[in-house]
């Protein structure tokens, strides 16, 4: 199952460039209709009574609790997501609304944002990525940078988890590591390779500072995803639903997929933001927009087919396409170079804004657990007495 752009809470600050609904200044106790029009029908999907298949994996592909720097948003956030949470994985990716972080904090050597092809946007409120990877504990490796990039397995499936606010050049350590994971996967044993990340790679949405970066990671990322036989790739940023057709690499539709390997993308956007209507775009490879709020979900059907499916808020289909994997002896035979990449601890945030969010980069650690370890032994030397029995 595939959310996006979800948030709490859509009129609690003024209209803006990421803005988040008609300001009122209330602040209300309830998420949007839609939001829980949402959460409800896929709680319900996790009963045993349910007529819709279970939902296996939830993944939030960014902007996820719109918070910008509230903290108590991002409690709400877990209060209302809990119930389904706490019974299925759910992972997530970074947006703008949890790690932009403005022009005044992009000089961070090694690990920056886009602004190299998108606007300076403060969009996370001065967050930072700091909440998200505080909250969010995601599976990790060596060579990943978890919560922003990283992959994981579940049944025939292997999916990688990128950042889109990271730096995503092909000399860029996130790049090294996604090209290394693609090459290394064992396609007769994951047949399915799926790459999530928040802004897309193709939308007839025309949105200022967005093409240019969307033309970037076009760029960057179009090659390789079909290079390394990429069923789809899954993305939300843009409040609408849109499906490609299976794209070729000259970003043409394969029209056969039985005897070629083509790219869906899989916008999925409508989790409950303000959405957007009108395309602006006219696109050849588009073959399905809808601007109403739900979510996406993608069934494997063994190691050949694959349904991908777009609910309203109820769980009504409003739209259903077909993958189909291409012959084995194409798929399985693809051939890289794997890039070396260098053992390294995760380049977790740039250090300035660690600096605005909790005062100095040091204090944004956790503490060790020696020191831990002391606080508890003078807690209970202080107050021996109370110890129960």
């Amino acid at each position: 199952t595939l959310l996006g752009n979800m948030g709490v809470f859509h009129d609690l600050v003024p209209n803006s460039d990421h803005a988040l609904g008609t300001p009122s200044g209330a602040v209300h106790s309830a998420p949007s209709a839609s939001v829980t029009k949402i959460l409800h029908h896929l709680k319900s999907r996790l009963d045993d009574t349910s007529s819709v298949p279970r939902t296996d994996l939830i993944v939030h592909l960014g902007n996820l609790a719109y918070a910008s720097g509230r903290s108590f948003i991002w409690d709400y956030f877990f209060h209302f997501i809990q119930p389904i949470a706490s019974r299925v994985p759910y992972h997530v990716v970074a947006g703008e609304m949890e790690v932009a972080y403005g022009a005044a904090t992009q000089a961070n050597v090694g690990d920056k944002g886009p602004e190299s092809w998108a606007p300076s946007s403060n969009a996370s409120g001065g967050e930072c990525g700091i909440p998200f990877s505080r909250r969010f504990v995601m599976p990790q490796s060596p060579t990943s940078n978890s919560p922003f990039w990283y992959s994981h397995v579940m049944g025939n499936v292997f999916i990688a988890y990128i950042s889109t606010e990271h730096d995503l050049s092909p000399t860029s350590a996130q790049y090294k590591w996604l090209h290394s994971e693609l090459a290394n996967v064992d396609r007769s044993r994951y047949p399915w390779a799926f790459v999530a990340g928040h802004r897309p790679l193709y939308s007839s949405q025309s949105r200022k500072g967005d093409d240019s970066t969307g033309a970037v990671l076009h760029s960057y990322l179009k090659t390789l995803l079909y290079d390394h036989s990429v069923n789809a790739y899954f993305a939300s940023h843009v409040a609408a639903y849109e499906r490609t057709c299976p794209l070729g690499s000259d970003g043409t539709c394969v029209e056969d997929l039985e005897k070629s390997h083509g790219v869906f993308h899989l916008t999925c956007g409508t989790g409950g933001a303000p959405l957007e209507y009108s395309p602006t775009k006219p696109e050849l490879w588009v073959r399905k927009r809808i601007s109403q709020f739900g979510y996406c979900e993608v069934t494997t059907h063994g190691r050949t087919q694959a349904t991908i499916n777009f609910r309203d808020s109820s769980g009504v289909v409003l739209d259903t396409a077909t993958i189909k994997n291409p012959l084995p002896s194409q798929i399985w035979t693809t051939t890289s170079m794997v890039l070396e990449i260098e053992q390294r601890e995760p380049l977790l945030l740039p250090a300035s804004c660690v600096q605005q969010w909790h005062g100095s980069a040091s204090s944004a650690r956790p503490l060790p657990s020696a020191v831990l370890f002391i606080l508890l032994a003078v807690l209970i030397c202080a107050a021996p007495g109370k110890l129960p029995g």
